[in-house]
């Protein structure tokens, strides 16, 4: 998983968006559990990769919540937040927020 994730870690970095969803799969596929960070990285990678991406991040990590039953972590949500922030996007921060709120 660590190898994995400094590889999403250069993903994000790259603005790879398409290659580290592609990591998650094979992750997946060869029986390796992606962890929190592993999705952290990936949200991150989505909503910094193209202009006004931050609601597919936000669905991204909302459905990795139901899918995989575990909650959207800190880390997350400041993914979240922070791409969001370079985006300029207030209405998106206050959706993160009240979700934040409501869990």
């Amino acid at each position: 998983v660590v190898v994995y994730n400094e590889v999403l870690k250069r993903c994000s970095e790259h603005k790879l968006e398409y290659t580290a969803l592609r990591l998650l799969r094979e992750m997946e596929k060869y029986g390796i559990e992606p962890n929190a960070d592993s999705y952290s990285w990936v949200i991150r990678t989505i909503g910094r990769s193209r202009r006004n991406n931050h609601q597919v991040a936000y669905d991204f990590a909302m459905d990795i919540a139901r899918e995989k039953q575990m909650f959207v972590t800190e880390r997350m949500f400041l993914e979240l937040l922070k791409a969001c922030k370079l985006k300029s996007s207030l209405p998106m921060i206050h959706k993160i927020m009240d979700t934040i709120l409501d869990s």
